[in-house]
This record gives C-alpha cells, structure tokens and sequence, in this order.
C-alpha cells in the first residue's frame, strides 16, 4: 500500500502547487515532498516518488509545448516523458538508505538542481516554498529550508513536526500578497498573436496596436509603463521613428516606457531584451531563456543566447524623485531560483516581471510563473511588477489548424 500511496501523493502535490486553479499558498504543499522522498523503501521507490512528482507539476506543459514549438502532442509528451525520467533519475540517484547519506543526498540535489545548468531547465523546483516560509531572510531563508528539507529527509517524522510549527509561524507574520506589487509601474497587459516573420502586414498591425495602447498608458497615474516580453519583436528601421516620437512624449511627461523587445546580432543569435525610453533610456537582457524552445546551443547561430553566470543587467530607474535599482525577470526565468538569487545578492529592490504565453491554453504556465515570481519577491522583500501577453483562444485555434 506503501509503495503505491507515495508516488500518487507526490502526483497530487505536483498538481496542487503548481495548478491554475490553486491559490498561491498552495506552494506550501511542497514541503510535503522531501517528507515522501526520505519515507521510500527503496532508492527506485524514491525515484518514482519523485517522477509522479515531476510529471503531474506539468501534466500540461506537452500540449503547451506542442503550440510553442508546433509539434505533434505525440512528440511533445515523448519529450516531457524523457525529460522527467532525467530528472527523476537525478533524484534517484541521490537517495539512500541510510539516514544521514539521505539528508546530504537532499542537499545534494537541491545544489544540482538550482546551479546551472540543471537549475536553469528544471520546471517545479522544491525551493519555491521557502518564500512563504521565511520572507525577506533572503539567503538565510534558503539556507534554513535547504536545512528543513535535509532534517525531513533524514528523519520524516520529525520533519514534519519541525515543518508544522515553521507553517504555523509562518502564517503569523505573513504579509499581504499586494504589498510586494510596484504600485510606481502600470502594467499592460496584452493579447498579441504569434505571426510569422515574413508577414510585414501583421508586424505593422502589432506595432499601431502597442503604439495606441503606450499613448493611452501615458495618462495612468504610474511613473512607468511595463509592456510584457518581446511586445516589440525585432528592431523596425521603418517604425523606429513612431518609437522616437513616443519616446519623447513619455519624456517630456517625465515617465518611462518599459518594453520587450528582442536584439538580434549579425551573428543571427539575440538577445531577449526589455528597452527602457523616456525619462530613463537603456536595455536590460535576459540571462536564461526557454530550453530547446529559443535556446539552442547546438547551432551556431540563430538562436537566443543564455548568460548564466554573467552578472545580470540592472538600471537606476527614477521613480517620484527616488532613484531605485532596476532588474528584469523574463518569462522562463520565473522558476528559476537561480536568476532571482542573482538579484537577490545584488541587492535590487524593484523587479520588472515580463512573460509571453500565448501558447498556454490551459493556464498552468502563467500561473506557475506569478506564483513562483511572488514567492521569491518574498523572499527577497523585492517588489516586482508583472506585465504578460496571454493566450487567446482563438489565436491558438488558428494555429493548431
């Protein structure tokens, strides 16, 4: 009975943490996890623990794979099989009988999983929760859960007890889930379709849209505009000018146009990009991007580029007279511990959050996105604005046909 009701706990846990219909402290529920991998029988029962695990956080992501990348959904869950079964694997791996090689096991895989390049493709980390845990201890939080889930897998029982009373203390001291909002930045949310590259109409038709929308964001009572990721696409030599032109604007009323864009080098590769005009000018880039979707290391050329351990881009952006330390979380980067502990050791106190999921049809992307955005804003005592273009459904009726 055993080894059958840890492996469908674990499928629950995934849902629930990481659905859109769950509310956000449903993440809480992954502290269950170590509890469940350090109770297995077996190193291969702690590998399916872990694989039901896996599987259920992203029972969707096969179709939403199949529209981002146009495959068939016969390819897309080939590709989700074998990227759980790695994972999983890793888990297994880690595992052992004996009580103390579990608990470093534990650690060890957390550190693998978090520090690239592991931690920059894995989808459902376990260390999400520690924002709810311990917010604004920052690197300390980490380190206490990391210990948490050592001590939960080492001794269950203990753990849980230890883990009950730290949820209780939680709860207490928690703040509410709009104060980490920016209330300086306005977010605009939009609904632009995927179009091909050579449809030069389409392109015109997106780039009058945001224009109209940007005019009228000028009047919000918000000291910036944030657009979600690559709102712009590439660069427009033809419509650069219509830019300028609002550029100025936004400057003269003393406000910042925040918007994603892409930078695409001669080399063909580019760079994820949000581009700062008005009263603040520059660019912020993205450190990782979506694996095999728009990183593709194995061509030379033609592909978005990954900066994992390059020190992430931030500006001084000034908000009612104040100058604050401005960084970019994009997309895919949402669930990465990685990219927000990078902001979170530099010190960065206002985050722009932009996300593109047109391809998301059931909603769990998006949703495991904000949640996982407002669990280490947490963390860090980081505001963060979110700014996503989501899907249509008819959008993706067209491009299923």
């Amino acid at each position: 009975m055993r080894v059958t009701a840890l492996p469908f706990v674990a499928a629950c846990i995934g849902r629930i943490a990481w659905s859109a219909q769950s509310a956000d402290a449903a993440l809480l529920v992954l502290m269950l996890m170590p509890i469940l991998w350090g109770a297995a029988n077996s190193r291969l029962h702690a590998g399916a623990v872990m694989l039901a695990y896996i599987m259920a956080t992203g029972v969707n992501a096969p179709a939403a794979l199949a529209v981002f990348n146009q495959w068939s959904l016969y390819s897309a869950w080939l590709i989700w099989g074998v990227y759980s079964v790695i994972y999983a694997g890793l888990w297994t791996l880690c595992w052992s009988k004996n009580a103390s090689r579990r608990a470093w096991g534990m650690l060890m895989a957390i550190v693998i999983l978090t520090l690239p390049p592991f931690g920059t493709t894995y989808y459902g980390s376990l260390l999400t929760a520690c924002g709810w845990l311990f917010e604004g201890w920052g690197i300390w939080g980490i380190a206490a859960y990391i210990l948490l889930m050592m001590l939960a897998a080492a001794a269950p029982s203990a753990g849980a007890l230890v883990m009950g009373v730290v949820v209780l203390m939680a709860f207490s001291t928690t703040t509410d889930p709009r104060q980490l909002t920016w209330p300086d930045v306005t977010p605009v949310h939009t609904a632009l379709p995927r179009f091909s590259d050579s449809d030069v109409q389409a392109r015109y038709d997106r780039t009058f849209e945001l224009l109209d929308r940007a005019q009228a964001a000028l009047n919000s009572p918000g000291a910036a505009i944030l657009f979600p990721e690559n709102s712009l696409g590439a660069s427009e030599v033809r419509t650069q000018w219509l830019w300028d032109e609002v550029a100025h604007r936004y400057s003269i009323a003393g406000k910042t146009l925040i918007i994603g864009g892409a930078h695409v080098h001669p080399d063909q590769t580019a760079d994820n990009t949000l581009i700062l005009m008005g009263a603040t000018r520059g660019i912020l880039r993205a450190s990782a991007t979506v694996p095999i979707g728009s990183w593709h290391p194995w061509q030379q050329q033609g592909h978005m580029q990954s900066r994992w351990f390059d020190t992430p881009d931030t500006l001084h952006i000034t908000l009612d007279g104040k100058s604050v330390r401005l960084g970019a979380i994009f997309c895919w980067e949402e669930l990465l511990p990685w990219s927000w502990m990078r902001y979170g050791v530099l010190g960065v106190d206002r985050i722009a959050v932009v996300s593109n999921t047109w391809f998301d049809a059931s909603g769990d992307v998006d949703a495991s996105q904000k949640r996982s955005s407002q669990a280490w804003a947490r963390l860090w005592g980081m505001k963060f604005t979110r700014a996503v273009n989501k899907a249509s459904p008819y959008r993706l009726t067209t491009l299923s046909q």
